[in-house]
Formats: structure tokens, sequence, C-alpha cells
């Protein structure tokens, strides 16, 4: 099954099942959702740290300017990006939300179980480690930390 196909058999369940109102399998998902997202949490700034680290390492000597130009680019485009969506926000919110208000929160489910991992590290704090492990196992050379990243 090509997978718009399965995009709109699962929109398609999820209408019907919110539609029928049965709670358990709604609770089920939210369950799924909340150990999947946990671990997800977890993991980004583990990946972003070996895989990071990783990609600067192989870059080699004398490619300074190119990850100055690419972090440059990305800090750039993030900056102009949140500035676009505060802009849009600002002009666009009190259309929207004509009371000026945010609208009361009705009933809701919660899932079965509730636990919480707590990353290892921000992903802040991932980024600027892998960048840091990178540049230094570039310029000292060192194969040993290679292969952990």
């Amino acid at each position: 099954m090509k997978l718009i196909l399965k995009l709109l058999a699962g929109i398609i369940v999820g209408i019907i099942v919110g539609l029928l109102g049965v709670d358990w399998i709604t609770r089920i998902f939210l369950t799924v959702e909340v150990i999947l997202g946990q671990f997800i949490r977890f993991m980004i700034p583990l990946i972003i740290l070996f895989f990071i680290a990783s990609g600067v390492t192989k870059l080699g000597n004398g490619s300074g300017k190119m990850v100055g130009l690419t972090v440059g680019t990305a800090y750039v485009s993030t900056l102009l990006a949140g500035t676009l969506a505060f802009f849009v926000a600002s002009f666009v919110m009190p259309y929207v939300a004509k009371d000026g208000g945010v609208p009361e929160e009705g009933a809701s489910l919660a899932s079965f179980i509730d636990f919480e991992i707590a990353p290892i590290m921000g992903v802040v704090t991932a980024l600027v480690l892998a960048f840091a492990f990178g540049i230094s196992m570039t310029m000292l050379k060192s194969d040993t930390f290679e292969p952990f990243f």
C-alpha cells in the first residue's frame, strides 16, 4: 500500500474512533505516544552528538571555513525563521483570536502510563559538544575516540 493511502486510512480511522468516543482506544494511543515520545526526547541529543561529531571529524583539515559557513547559515536561517514567525503571529493572531484570550480547556483523557525519561543533555549542549569533539579530534589527529563517533 502506498504511503498516501496509509496516511489517509490512518486519518479516517482516527476520525471514526474520535467520533465513536471509544475512550480506551484513545487512551491506548495516548500511552503509545507517551512511551515513544519520551524515548525520542531521550535519544535526540545523543543522535545529534554522535552524528555531528562523526561528520565534523570526517571533514578533515582545511574545512574550517566550510564548517563555519554551514553553522553560520544554519543560525542565520533559524534567526530569520524565528523573526518571521514572530511577526506573522503578531499580525495574524489578533484576527484569529478576536476575544484576545485563550479558550478554556475541556475535559481530556490521560494515558494509562505516565512517566518521564530525562534526557542526558539538552539539544544545544549536544550541538556545542559535538562540534567541540569533532574539531578537537580533527585538530589533534586522534583516532582514539573515532570508533565511538
